[in-house]
């Protein structure tokens, strides 16, 4: 998938017809080398993989286990083993991050760190339609 820039990327549609989950943004195909699959009512994504094809940078903390993305004037935390993700804004000069609640933790599967799509995409701003 091209890389695009967040402001570009407003529009998510996760379709999970028949077990074969599509995550496609602003009508690409996100194509994954670790499939995404569903944990409870949520849907796993590869973080690095899906953050790449947004524009973002991506680094990972082994030790803490955190993967860290810097998209725009965010920096997204997210660690591995946690029901939540952290938005700390570069706007925002409280110095408080924004803390995202998830449903399912943030796991790693085939050395892949895996977040629920729908938390991730709405917590950047982009506008996500579930299509089951």
């Amino acid at each position: 998938m091209k890389r695009a820039h967040l402001l570009q990327c407003k529009k998510v549609i996760i379709n999970n017809k028949k077990s074969n989950i599509k995550v496609t943004v602003n009508n690409t195909t996100m194509k994954y080398g670790v499939k995404p699959y569903t944990k409870g009512k949520e849907v796993m994504v590869p973080v690095e993989e899906t953050a790449k094809a947004l524009g973002a940078k991506v680094t990972w903390d082994k030790k803490s286990k955190t993967t860290w993305l810097k998209l725009d004037l965010m920096n997204i935390e997210i660690r591995v083993g946690k029901k939540e993700i952290y938005i700390h804004r570069d706007a925002d000069f409280t110095g408080i991050p924004e803390k995202v609640k998830l449903s399912t933790a943030v796991v790693m599967s085939k050395d892949t760190v895996m977040v629920p799509a729908i938390k991730l995409f709405e917590s950047i701003g982009m506008d996500v339609t579930w299509d089951s």
